[in-house]
């Protein structure tokens, strides 16, 4: 097979956006350049003293690289991840409760108690079958 005639198939059905500057899609380059350019305004005024001016302009730019690098699903994993308690606390189910009743009625033995209910599965195990071929 020559050069001429080998065909190659291109994956565009991944949904990966295309690095277009510095390995950055064109959504990030997008936020770098609003943040660099709202960071450029308030350089520019001249009402502000320059201290006040920098530190502005520096929180404009690091707020548009946290923009442009960090994803959403990234803050809700990590969001999901503060919102949990540290101390997690088994308990059994009081009497009362209905999941508890349900168990402690099914299976075909059960041992009950104050604290847990204790199901005896019997398992019984088929001769497997011979094929003929």
């Amino acid at each position: 097979m020559s050069d001429a005639t080998r065909v190659h198939n291109l994956p565009i059905h991944m949904g990966v956006p295309d690095p277009v500057l510095w390995g950055l899609s064109d959504d990030q380059v997008l936020k770098l350049g609003a943040g660099l350019v709202t960071a450029a305004c308030i350089v520019r005024l001249g009402v502000l003293p320059f201290v006040l001016r920098g530190g502005l302009a520096a929180l404009a730019v690091l707020a548009a690289i946290a923009c442009a690098l960090v994803r959403i699903e990234w803050l809700l994993i990590v969001g999901r991840y503060w919102a949990r308690p540290r101390t997690l606390v088994w308990a059994s189910r009081p009497a009362e409760h209905p999941w508890r009743r349900a168990a402690a009625g099914t299976g075909p033995t059960s041992f009950r108690s104050a604290d847990a209910v204790i199901r005896h599965l019997r398992v019984t195990w088929l001769e497997p079958t011979e094929s003929v071929a």
